[in-house]
């Protein structure tokens, strides 16, 4: 338990002030896991046809894709470093159009390539033009479906030991449910195939593994700090919180009433030493 709450902790760091900034941070434990889901779930849309298919295919596909898969990660990373639940909602749908209307241009380009009637420079430019418009609406509607769940996350981002089980809890439930949503959505309008049947089960059933894994360190966390409660636990105990003590630079455990201290049980050692905030059962 010690190992991993320390571990944790360092997992959140304040959020650079810059867009430049943004880019070149590397990604904590939770914006990797957030962006790693929206790039799943990205391609995942996208080897099923989720996007503008003026040209079609294996080969297409799985092209768009990679390119899908690297553009949500990018999308993921800027927008949890808004400094605001509002500010993520806005960087996820704005930057879900630039990026949509970037990864439309290659199918839209191909398809003006192949019925050419003009100078290759203006079919470039109609191209990029159609790509742009279409992809920036087809982005926009990927920017909704993601905003909540980039929302939720943003918005129970802080400082605190079980930081990574609850955005890993969060990203097991979104891949579950955005697997739910493409499952019906190729019923409703489209078929479907055996490999996009079989590709969403596994999506499923991986992100129902992450979520009762990161449930299971979260329930197990509370367990310990129970027999902490309960006075089961030697050197360390637990007291309400007062309300004029200096505790912001604790690291908090899934709550705020109460203090987790270690202590000593004679007179030779040092004064009760503040470890965490606790949640006060």
């Amino acid at each position: 338990m010690s190992t991993s709450v320390r571990a944790s902790i360092g997992d959140v760091r304040s959020l650079p002030s810059t867009l430049r900034a943004q880019l070149a941070e590397p990604l904590t434990r939770p914006e990797r896991a957030v962006s790693l889901t929206l790039a799943v779930v990205a391609a995942v849309a996208c080897l099923l046809g989720f996007f503008p298919r003026p040209v079609d295919g294996v080969g297409m596909r799985l092209l768009v894709a990679i390119t899908s898969t690297f553009l949500a990660m990018w999308l993921g990373r800027l927008a949890l470093r808004q400094k605001s639940r509002g500010g993520a909602i806005t960087a996820t749908l704005v930057f879900g159009a630039l990026l949509g209307a970037l990864n439309a241009q290659l199918p839209v380009i191909l398809l003006f390539a192949g019925e050419r009637h003009g100078s290759f420079v203006a079919v470039l430019l109609a191209g990029c033009l159609l790509g742009a418009l279409v992809g920036g609406v087809i982005g926009v509607l990927y920017g909704i479906a993601f905003a909540p769940f980039v929302a939720w996350v943003r918005k129970r981002l802080g400082p605190t030991f079980d930081d990574v089980d609850r955005v890993h809890e969060a990203c097991g439930g979104a891949l579950a449910g955005y697997a739910a949503f493409f499952a019906l959505l190729t019923r409703a309008i489209g078929p479907t195939t055996r490999f996009g049947d079989l590709g969403l089960a596994l999506m499923a059933l991986a992100g129902l593994g992450v979520f009762a894994r990161a449930r299971g360190r979260r329930r197990a966390r509370r367990r310990f700090v129970d027999t902490i409660a309960h006075g089961r636990t030697q050197g360390l105990r637990l007291r309400v919180a007062r309300p004029d003590e200096p505790l912001d630079q604790l690291p908090v455990v899934d709550g705020e009433g109460a203090v987790l201290e270690a202590y000593g049980d004679d007179g030779y050692r040092d004064a009760p030493v503040p470890l965490a905030r606790v949640a006060l059962h």
